[in-house]
């Protein structure tokens, strides 16, 4: 059962691979990303469906190793790092939770930011997340999206909120 509640764990890390950004004329919100950020939360809910098997899950972040996003002046950025979360899943009406470590490989690639939506393109993917607040000091994004799951689980994953809190270094 535990490798069933690691996939969508995956899945959520492989989604963060992105970030957003708000409208140039909300006060909010600067296009002046540059600089560390810190990963300080991660909240997230969803639905799976594996088979015949649906359920949903809401995770929620308990610690933190070393988990920052670094964005260049030159449009480039690097993310690195991993997280604990502690997983509640709801199959047949029954709930699970578990506390799940997060492996979270250094991706790196290139960032531009339209109007309220901040894109990153990578070496195999591009994706674009929602700035909900960025400050000189903090930013909180929010990603939604769908991917299959591979690898002996076969499905999908909707990640139907998942915000990221951060904090410049």
């Amino acid at each position: 059962m535990k490798k069933l509640f690691l996939m969508p764990m995956l899945l959520v890390c492989f989604l963060v691979s992105s970030c957003g950004s708000d409208d140039d004329n909300d006060p909010k919100v600067s296009n002046n990303l540059s600089g560390t950020w810190e990963v300080s939360d991660v909240y997230y809910e969803g639905d799976a469906n594996i088979g015949e098997m649906n359920y949903q899950f809401i995770g929620q972040s308990v610690s933190f190793d070393d988990y920052i996003f670094v964005f260049n002046n030159d449009g480039t950025f690097t993310s690195s790092g991993a997280y604990t979360a502690e997983l509640t899943m709801i199959m047949n009406g029954q709930e699970y939770t578990i506390e799940e470590a997060v492996p979270y490989s250094s991706v790196s690639g290139n960032y531009s930011i339209v109007e309220d939506i901040l894109y990153f393109e990578t070496a195999s993917e591009e994706q674009e997340v929602e700035i909900i607040e960025l400050s000189s000091n903090r930013m909180i994004l929010n990603v939604s999206g769908s991917a299959a799951l591979t690898g002996g689980l076969e499905g999908i994953a909707n990640v139907d909120v998942m915000e990221i809190t951060l904090q410049k270094q």
